[in-house]
């Protein structure tokens, strides 16, 4: 009885940190007129720190661009695109610039059919359906790629929750979570070599293609 008890508080109090985790979310974006992770986190040099100078360089889910102008000031030539309108057209009103060119579209079926030295993907496989599919696509116009996934094995509470047999993605527009194992799997399934990989919370790799 005493641990069905906790177990129901718990499952209560996980239901109330999805509320709250959402809606932090929500509020924090309009605060800072950008998602807080943008302004906290490190990620937007690991990406930098690996685009070679002058590279063209496609940008995969831009979102409003938050990283595609920090991209731009390495790129000769970014191409970013997302599949929100709303999101593209404010990133065309606040962060356009010369070397940028803006679309909108969906991240497999929508891919530029046009040559890329690298591909920038941050927090975009979770999204999609069919991830296999699209990075097949990717090998096809891109030369190297650089990766951005959460980390299920990193974030414990995602861990309870699968072990209530609670819904766990971290997000609900998420179709899979990522370990180390399932991505280093189907990048190698989809015709890439991973040339180096860091896991902590994140798994951020650089990858390029097979021979």
């Amino acid at each position: 009885m005493v641990k069905i008890f906790y177990r129901n508080l718990l499952k209560f109090f996980l239901r109330l940190y999805d509320f709250a985790y959402q809606k932090i979310n929500s509020v924090a974006i309009r605060y800072y007129g950008m998602h807080p992770k943008h302004k906290f986190n490190d990620f937007h040099k690991f990406f930098i720190d690996r685009i070679p100078n002058d590279a063209r360089v496609l940008d995969i889910g831009c979102s409003r661009g938050e990283l595609t102008v920090d991209l731009a000031t390495k790129a000769s030539y970014v191409a970013a695109y997302d599949i929100s309108e709303e999101a593209i057209k404010s990133a065309i009103k606040n962060r356009s610039r010369q070397n940028i060119n803006y679309f909108v579209g969906e991240a497999t079926n929508n891919m530029p059919q046009e040559q890329f030295d690298i591909a920038v993907c941050s927090n975009v496989l979770e999204h999609l359906e069919d991830s296999d599919v699209f990075l097949k696509k990717l090998n096809a116009i891109a030369k190297k790629v650089l990766i951005r996934v959460p980390n299920f094995d990193n974030n414990w509470i995602l861990g309870v929750k699968k072990d209530l047999k609670m819904e766990y993605f971290l997000d609900p527009q998420h179709r899979r979570e990522y370990v180390v194992d399932s991505i280093k799997k189907e990048l190698n399934n989809t015709g890439w070599i991973i040339e180096s990989m860091e896991a902590s919370t994140e798994i951020r790799i650089m990858a390029g293609r097979k021979s």
